[in-house]
């Protein structure tokens, strides 16, 4: 016996129930930064670099919405441009993106050990000792310049 069934909705309109159709103030203060999280991903042949497509998002979340409350109140997601297809560049365009989005203190969380060894490079004032993608790690400092940003 068949079952119709609605189709599934489109990413637009999963993205536009997650986030609402108005993009809200991305700025935290010093009592309420933002918390967000983000990832990369090299995509389904992302062991092929020949074939792989690689891509970032990010998510604002509430950390304090109930259990049953849906916590994410803005993502956004889009594919690395370039030819240097990497998830570590994904990882860290997920980083540079929410910084450059927002503004005020931030907490942002990633399971990216680059991201995060490399954060702690910038901060101890070791940019030489980056030796991969240090134009984004460039537009990195750029952006948190003045800002409390914590990975």
């Amino acid at each position: 016996q068949w079952v119709e069934v609605d189709p599934p909705p489109t990413s637009v309109e999963v993205q536009q129930e997650i986030i609402g159709t108005s993009r809200p103030d991305l700025a935290g203060s010093q009592a309420y930064p933002l918390w967000a999280c983000g990832d990369g991903s090299g995509g389904e042949y992302s062991s092929d670099p020949r074939l792989r497509r690689a891509a970032w998002v990010w998510a604002l979340v509430n950390p304090l919405a109930p259990p049953d409350d849906n916590p994410v109140t803005f993502a956004r997601s889009a594919p690395l441009t370039g030819a240097r297809q990497t998830v570590n560049c994904a990882e860290l365009m997920a980083l540079i993106d929410c910084v450059e989005a927002t503004r005020g203190p931030l907490r942002f969380v990633t399971d990216s050990a680059y991201v995060v060894k490399g954060v702690c490079r910038l901060s101890a004032g070791h940019y030489k000792q980056i030796r991969s993608n240090r134009r984004l790690w460039a537009r990195l400092l750029t952006a948190v310049e003045g800002r409390e940003v914590m990975v």
